[in-house]
């Protein structure tokens, strides 16, 4: 987790969690309840055990940074949930958690959903109408693809986020307010172009990380998608499923597994071929593992051993023959087989050499 925020706050921040973790009845890392998110994965846990601090920090005035929090992650990767998580865990839980699209509205109209506005102050607004700041007080906003908002719209969220105070469209009477807010991208790298400085500064950063870094938690959220259709899954789907990048993240997971479950008209029917067309028809990538003595690349979804041995022997056979210029004899020697072994290995393959 990446927490982004100045020297001076940074201080303050790592005293207030230390204390928070002192507190009697503190539950531990691997105990954290979070309904609609699974974390066994360590990555995960650590995570949300850092969030949980985060959520009780609820500054004010010069701390007022500490309360606004924003959450970097790829698409898939829960970030609503989490938002929803922040505002449960801290003393704002009684109070509303609302939730703006900010790719989902018309970029001039943003600033009167946010903020309210005055009846007249543009065509067709015919009385005054609050915005969701004003039914977020004492609660949380959820600022959703904060990059998507225009520069007048970020400038308008860095006044409220840095000082609390803001006017409704088309209004001159400054209103205070008391809101967390929670904002959230999926640009994790290139969103410094798309959401200003000095806005992105206001909160305290947090990185989201995609299923492919936690794929301790790929076999419980499977078994957790599966159990809404009340099915259990084999253990050789289970398998089956941690051997993939996954990268529509915990989303994708969830299509492919629902995919099959709602298709399927009893137990008998969630099996490793039922999966394997779900995987790919989603379009997820075979995961590549770090091995001791080098990267391993799993099975293509249908795919056997011996299909993957032999394409390797042909590329191999095939390069070894470039390389020596058809010269099947250095080639053969280069591949540590005779001559001969090497002619019926090509005729195998279909591999056409005009050299003889």
């Amino acid at each position: 987790m990446k927490v982004a925020c100045s020297e001076a706050v940074d201080v303050v921040m790592r005293t207030a969690a230390q204390r928070l973790r002192m507190l009697p009845g503190r539950r531990l890392v691997g105990e954290i309840a979070m309904p609609g998110f699974v974390a066994e994965d360590p990555v995960t846990q650590a995570m949300l055990s850092d969030l949980r601090d985060l959520a009780q920090l609820d500054g004010t005035g010069a701390r007022q940074k500490l309360k606004h929090i924003f959450l970097v992650g790829e698409r898939g990767t829960g970030k609503e949930l989490l938002a929803r998580a922040i505002h449960n865990w801290s003393a704002r839980s009684s109070e509303n958690f609302r939730v703006v699209n900010l790719g989902a509205i018309n970029k001039e109209l943003a600033p009167s959903e946010i903020f309210g506005s005055k009846k007249g102050s543009f065509t067709g607004s015919v009385a005054d109408r609050p915005g969701y700041i004003e039914d977020a007080v004492r609660g949380t906003l959820f600022l959703d693809e904060l990059d998507e908002a225009d520069d007048n719209t970020q400038a308008l969220l860095k006044r409220v986020v840095q000082f609390g105070t803001y006017n409704a469209v088309g209004s001159p009477d400054e209103l205070s307010c008391d809101v967390r807010f929670v904002a959230a991208t999926n640009r994790v790298s290139g969103a410094d172009g798309f959401i200003k400085p000095d806005l992105r500064d206001r909160f305290l950063e947090v990185r989201v990380p995609p299923l492919r870094d936690r794929k301790g938690d790929i076999r419980p959220l499977a078994e957790f998608f599966a159990a809404e259709y009340k099915y259990k899954l084999p253990e050789l789907v289970l398998g089956y499923l941690g051997g993939f990048e996954w990268p529509g993240n915990v989303r994708q997971l969830q299509n492919v597994v629902e995919r099959v479950c709602a298709l399927a008209r009893s137990e008998e029917d969630v099996t490793l071929a039922a999966f394997e067309a779900s995987v790919k028809e989603s379009g997820a990538n075979p995961a590549v593992f770090e091995m001791e003595d080098g990267r391993f690349y799993p099975l293509a979804v249908g795919e056997t051993l011996k299909e993957r041995q032999n394409s390797q022997d042909r590329w191999h056979i095939k390069y070894a023959l470039t390389l020596f210029a058809g010269n099947r004899t250095h080639a053969g020697r280069f591949l540590g087989m005779t001559r001969q072994h090497l002619r019926e290995r090509m005729k195998s393959f279909g591999i056409v050499d005009d050299n003889p």
